[in-house]
């Protein structure tokens, strides 16, 4: 049986300013589709409720998503996570960036059925973990905030801190789109879509 830990909610990650891409990914076609729509798509079958966290409202008003803020002061992908465990409502959620062009309900599937109760359970990629594709316990927040009280926003340091474990996603890469470069490595054939 899937979501044994009967987590229900999943919270997209849009704060990101898509400052090496030059314009706004999260509403690049790739294979036809924007990226957010893709990842809300991919999430809304598996979750009773799909949030978006982003640092302002109004360009996903047409998504029909609720839209949260990222926590205040706080800067990067931690002040988005913040906020999703702060509005949670639940031991645990899943947490997963917009912009990850191999995500799929597979993927999703295997971390709600691997969850154990971690504060994170993860991906593992090749030479490191993907911290913006997983679970989070809200046993977790206070490491976080303390974190954030002490300017440390880089996730991967604040993981260490953390009752943690990865799963393998059987993918040699895990892609994601932060750069022109990506985006035409991800359409099919290197074509526009």
């Amino acid at each position: 049986m899937i979501n044994m830990m009967n987590i229900t909610n999943a919270y997209i990650m849009a704060g990101g300013k898509s400052r090496r891409m030059g314009r706004d990914k999260l509403f690049l076609r790739v294979n036809g589709v924007p990226l957010l729509t893709r990842t809300r798509r991919v999430c809304r079958d598996l979750f009773a409720e799909v949030y978006i966290v982003a640092r302002e409202t109004a360009r996903f008003q047409a998504t029909g998503c609720p839209v949260l803020l990222d926590a205040e002061g706080v800067e990067g992908p931690l002040a988005g996570i913040i906020t999703a465990l702060r509005h949670c409502g639940e031991p645990a959620c899943f947490v997963t960036a917009a912009d990850l062009r191999d995500l799929d309900q597979t993927v999703i599937k295997r971390l709600l059925e691997a969850y154990a109760g971690e504060q994170f359970l993860g991906i593992r990629e090749p030479d490191h973990c993907q911290p913006l594709c997983g679970i989070y316990g809200v046993s977790s927040l206070p490491v976080f905030l303390e974190a954030a009280g002490r300017g440390e926003y880089a996730l991967h340091i604040i993981l260490q801190d953390l009752d943690c474990r990865y799963i393998e996603h059987g993918l040699k890469v895990w892609r994601n789109v932060n750069s022109p470069v990506d985006l035409a490595d991800q359409r099919d054939g290197g074509k526009n879509v």
